[in-house]
């Protein structure tokens, strides 16, 4: 969705640095790296938002990498933490798990998606900031949502 998202707002678009990182180390990851690519990812994200004028949509961010490593590894790094929960300026659109799983290599969780929305949703709301819950089925559906709560945003 993001990619399409970008397309439609006429947003730069880059694709999730961990996906990037994993498919070059070319060995199994270790928590240690998931410190790289936050900061890789933070990075990219300083970047775009920077070349954007008013607004960045982007993939993912360090909640991501800080809710993947408390479920993989049930800590995190304290840098993670710290960036994570100061990015006062994001919006979420985050997606209920009520569509079928698409196997991908770098994948982990089939089987629990639903306690990962879980955790996603509490983390937002501990947080406080914006978010929808996007509960439609069908791609096309999803766009739509995400382009009017962001369009009511702007």
């Amino acid at each position: 969705m993001c990619q399409s998202l970008c397309q439609y707002f006429q947003k730069s678009y880059k694709d999730e640095y961990a996906r990037t990182f994993l498919h070059q180390i070319n060995r199994p990851y270790q928590q240690d790296d998931l410190l790289t690519i936050a900061k890789e990812q933070v990075a990219q994200e300083t970047i775009i938002n920077h070349t954007e004028k008013d607004f960045s949509i982007h993939d993912t961010d360090l909640l991501t990498i800080l809710i993947w490593s408390m479920v993989k590894y049930k800590s995190c790094d304290p840098w993670i933490t710290q960036q994570a929960l100061q990015n006062e300026h994001h919006y979420y659109l985050l997606c209920s798990p009520n569509i079928p799983w698409k196997a991908d290599p770098l994948r982990e969780n089939p089987h629990n998606r639903s306690e990962l929305f879980e955790m996603y949703h509490k983390q937002i709301e501990g947080m406080q900031r914006p978010y929808i819950i996007i509960k439609d089925i069908h791609r096309s559906d999803r766009h739509k949502a995400a382009v009017k709560w962001i369009n009511d945003y702007l």
